[in-house]
């Protein structure tokens, strides 16, 4: 499985058809892929090149929140909490318009990450967060 996800990235950048919204969104879902079969490294590679297309083009808030949202998750899963959470930071910095949904998760992402870390306080608190959020 890990081969056929490899091989697919390795063709993506030459897909010319393909708009440059899409590919990153390959790349992130890709990426994720990979992470979740335990190939870290090239996973968060992929998420990143999503990530970083994002950042060049005008794309639509949903989308960068998808994007964001499968690094930050990525990075918590494959055992880098504190980078997951500066890298939620950074994307808070940018002030995105989200939803309650989105609120929720990023919430959510945050008390993995504390939990990660042995921060029971954080965690509990982001968790309340995420809740209260899911509610509305």
């Amino acid at each position: 499985m890990i081969d056929v996800v490899k091989q697919a990235a390795l063709q993506l950048p030459f897909k010319q058809n393909l708009p440059t919204d899409v590919k990153a969104e390959l790349n992130s879902v890709l990426g994720s892929v990979l992470v979740q079969q335990g190939d870290a490294k090239a996973g968060l590679a992929l998420l990143e090149v999503g990530l970083a297309q994002s950042a060049r083009t005008d794309f639509s808030a949903p989308l960068k929140f998808q994007l964001a949202e499968n690094y930050i998750a990525s990075l918590v899963i494959s055992g880098r909490p504190e980078q997951g959470l500066k890298a939620l930071a950074r994307f808070e910095s940018t002030r995105p318009t989200l939803t309650s949904a989105h609120q929720a998760s990023l919430f959510a992402l945050r008390a993995q990450a504390f939990s990660k870390l042995d921060e029971n306080a954080g965690a509990t608190a982001a968790a309340s967060a995420a809740m209260a959020c899911a509610r509305l």
